[in-house]
C-alpha cells in the first residue's frame, strides 16, 4: 500500500548528526556486590532521512555507536540501528507502517527485564508492524495493528541463561471522540511469544482495555486506562488487570512527562513477564543558552505464569539522571550529566548499584535536499 507514493514526484532530505562523550562509570556491569570502575569513550554517527509530501511520509534513521573502554576490554562494542517509519494518508484511511533492525548489547538490553547485564553479549533485535486506521463516522475511527519481533542473543542459553524469543500480536481499537478535548477508545489484543530452544516456553496473551484521553489545553493533556489480562502456558494460566496513565506538557519553559503502568511483556529469560513501570521526566529552559532536565524510572518484572522447570526471580530496577546542556551555537551543544543504576534481583535478595558520569557533545548538521 505504501510503495506505490514512492514512485511520485517528491523530495528527499538528509540530516547528519554526531555525538560523543566521555564516560566515567562505576561498575557498569552491575555487578552484585560490587564491580569495577571504568573510562572510556562512546561516539555516535546517525542520519535523519525524510521525504515529505501532502499525503504521505517516510522517515529513515540510520545510526552507528562505537563504545571504547579502559580497565576492562570486554565492554568495548559497536551497536548499529536502522529505523523505518512510513505514512500514507487517504480520504477515510491511514496506513502506518514501521520497522526497526538494532544490533547492540545485552549490558543495556536486559535492565529491568532479566537482570542479565554481567555479560556483555550481542543482542539482534528486528521488529516490523503494519496500522490501518479507517475513519468510520465523523467522529469514529478503526485501528488495526499486526506486529511481529524477534529477539537474538549470542551465545544464548549456554552461556548467559538468555532464551531467542519471537513474539506476535494483533490488536483493534475503536476511538470516539466526546468532545473537542476528549476521546474514548476499547482495544482488544491477543499476542503469542515462541521460544524455539524451550518450545514447551510458548505462552500467550490477551487484553482488553478502556482508554480516556482529555486535552486540558494545547499544552497539558492526560492519558488513563485499564482492563483485564490474561497469560496462559501448557501448564497454567493466570488472570490479572493492566492499567496505566500519562500526563504530558509542553510548554515555552519547561516540558514534563510521567507515567505509570503495570501490562505484560516478552523477555529474555523465555516467558512473559508481569512489568510495572513508572517514569518522570522534566526538562527546564534554565537561560537563553542553558537548559537542564532530570529523570527517574522504577522497573518491576516478574513472571506472568508458571512454566515448566523455570521460573525467573523477578527483578526491580531504578535509574536517576540529572544533565545540563549549553546551546554553544546553533547546531552545537555541550552536555554534562549524571546519573545513578540500582538493580536487585528477587534471587537471594541480591542487589548492585553503578554511578555514570559523562560529558560530551551533540551536533547536527544542515539538512540537505538530495532528490527531487
Amino acid at each position: 500500500m505504501l510503495l506505490p507514493s514512492l514512485s511520485k514526484a517528491s523530495e528527499w532530505s538528509a540530516t547528519p548528526q554526531l555525538s560523543a562523550h566521555g564516560d566515567y562509570w562505576d561498575n557498569p556491569r552491575l555487578v552484585y556486590g560490587g564491580g569495577n570502575t571504568v573510562e572510556g569513550i562512546t561516539a555516535e554517527l546517525s542520519a535523519a532521512i525524510a521525504r515529505r509530501t501532502e499525503s504521505s511520509e517516510i522517515d529513515i534513521s540510520p545510526s552507528i555507536r562505537v563504545r571504547r573502554y579502559s580497565g576492562e576490554d570486554h565492554l568495548d562494542g559497536t551497536d548499529d540501528s536502522l529505523r523505518i517509519f512510513a505514512k500514507k494518508l487517504n480520504e477515510l484511511t491511514t496506513w502506518m507502517a514501521s520497522g526497526t533492525a538494532l544490533r547492540d548489547s545485552t549490558l543495556t538490553s536486559e535492565l529491568g527485564t532479566t537482570g542479565i547485564t554481567q555479560v556483555n553479549k550481542r543482542r539482534d533485535y528486528f521488529d516490523l508492524s503494519l496500522s490501518p486506521t479507517f475513519q468510520v463516522t465523523e467522529r469514529s475511527k478503526l485501528s488495526v495493528s499486526l506486529s511481529g519481533l524477534s529477539v537474538q542473543y549470542e551465545d544464548n542459553n549456554a552461556f548467559t541463561g538468555l532464551l531467542d524469543y519471537k513474539y506476535a500480536s494483533a490488536s483493534i481499537t475503536g476511538t470516539r471522540d466526546l468532545s473537542e478535548r476528549s476521546q474514548l477508545a476499547i482495544a482488544i489484543s491477543a499476542g503469542r511469544n515462541f521460544v524455539p530452544d524451550a518450545p514447551f516456553n510458548e505462552m500467550k496473551n490477551y487484553n482488553a482495555t478502556l482508554q480516556y484521553i482529555y486535552q486540558w489545553d494545547p499544552t497539558w493533556s492526560v492519558i488513563l486506562w485499564a482492563g483485564p489480562s490474561r497469560v496462559t502456558s501448557e501448564s497454567s494460566s493466570e488472570n490479572g488487570q493492566i492499567y496505566g496513565g500519562s500526563l504530558h506538557h509542553q510548554g515555552e519553559l519547561f516540558t514534563i512527562d510521567g507515567s505509570a503502568e503495570r501490562n505484560t511483556r516478552p523477555t529474555g529469560s523465555g516467558v512473559i513477564e508481569q512489568v510495572d513501570v513508572v517514569t518522570l521526566t522534566d526538562s527546564l529552559r534554565i537561560a537563553e543558552r542553558l537548559s537542564g532536565g532530570i529523570g527517574v524510572s522504577y522497573t518491576r518484572s516478574q513472571e506472568s505464569a508458571r512454566v515448566i522447570q523455570f521460573r525467573p526471580p523477578g527483578v526491580r530496577y531504578v535509574h536517576v539522571d540529572a544533565n545540563l546542556t549549553w546551546q554553544w551555537t546553533e547546531r552545537l551543544n555541550v552536555t554534562l550529566s549524571a546519573g545513578r543504576n540500582t538493580q536487585r534481583s528477587d534471587f537471594q535478595g541480591q542487589q548492585a548499584e553503578g554511578y555514570i558520569v559523562s560529558l560530551g557533545f551533540n551536533w547536527t548538521g544542515i539538512p540537505k535536499v538530495f532528490w527531487h
